[in-house]
């Protein structure tokens, strides 16, 4: 899932699929795509800050070891 935000003239898009290291899966670019047009049609949003949620219980394993 790709959330949004507004403030102050700044749009944070941000992944939101920790669980899953935020890989990117089939609905994602269309969730992304999506909030990008939400920004761009935004008259007061001059800038897109990208962004992922973290889970810090995450651990990110070598493969093939």
């Amino acid at each position: 899932m790709a959330d949004s935000v507004v403030t102050d003239r700044e749009a944070y898009i941000t992944l939101d699929r920790p669980e899953r290291l935020n890989a990117i899966d089939s609905w994602m670019p269309g969730e992304t795509d999506a909030s990008v047009e939400r920004a761009n049609d935004d008259g007061g949003v001059h800038v897109i800050v990208p962004g992922a949620k973290a889970d810090r219980s995450a651990r990110l394993r070598p493969r093939g070891f």
